[in-house]
């Protein structure tokens, strides 16, 4: 089974599916199940809850992964709206990324009280990826491979000085939700990717960086994100 977890202005996304509540050990998620065919469905989780009420520092990653293990999800997709370090990578674009940089300041694990070392050498799924690729260019978006995503603790914006030091160490788009579920995905042997929606250019690349505008370029690729992730349901 495929779970989904959708980002900023993805909320309604799957609003008219049936809706669930997964209880799990960190708190309970709000979920759809949505049908792709009569015989097959995926879950949705939307990251921010329903409303987009929670922060990025205040996500319940641990229930959200959590919540697809329990309802038997083998495969995750975060979709991630993200801002560009490059100016080659234009904002309604698509990012699929091979390897992140977290400097989100906090352990993300499951593993509170064992000593346990999870190997990240491929963070995100090749398979998934290639998948993705070809499902992506079908919907017509521009698609960017074999880059590398820096994951920020939020909520605020990132500031210039802070996204050239990204750049120089290697990352293309910057973000703030896709490295927490990328390794608790991980330690609960789910195998993951994430579809990162370029919505803006990072700080110090454009006069300023409203959430208006990731809204904004949001709702504008809807529609293809729908039919990507309802064909990514059939083709698993």
């Amino acid at each position: 089974m495929l779970c989904v977890i959708g980002g900023s202005g993805l909320e309604k996304l799957f609003e008219d599916s049936e809706e669930v509540e997964i209880s799990t050990p960190y708190g309970k998620v709000v979920a759809y199940r949505v049908k792709s065919t009569e015989s097959k469905e995926f879950l949705f989780i939307p990251r921010h809850g329903k409303e987009h009420e929670a922060p990025p520092h205040k996500l319940n990653h641990h229930a959200n992964i959590m919540a697809a293990k329990l309802s038997n999800a083998k495969i995750v997709v975060g979709i991630n709206s993200v801002g560009s370090l490059t100016e080659e990578i234009k904002p309604g674009s698509v990012v699929l990324p091979s390897d992140f940089l977290d400097f989100t300041k906090h352990v993300w694990t499951y593993f509170e009280d064992e000593v346990v070392h999870v190997d990240m050498t491929n963070p995100y799924s090749e398979r998934l990826i290639s998948i993705l690729k070809e499902l992506c260019e079908k919907a017509r978006f521009v698609v960017h491979t074999n880059k590398i995503y820096v994951c920020t603790a939020g909520p605020r914006f990132e500031t210039p000085a802070e996204i050239r030091m990204y750049g120089m160490l290697g990352a293309h788009v910057v973000g703030m939700t896709s490295v927490p579920e990328a390794v608790l995905a991980r330690e609960q042997n789910l195998e993951y990717a994430s579809l990162c929606v370029v919505t803006n250019y990072a700080a110090g690349m454009q006069s300023r960086i409203t959430l208006e505008e990731v809204f904004e370029l949001m709702k504008r690729v809807q529609g293809k994100l729908k039919n990507v992730i309802t064909e990514l349901a059939e083709k698993l």
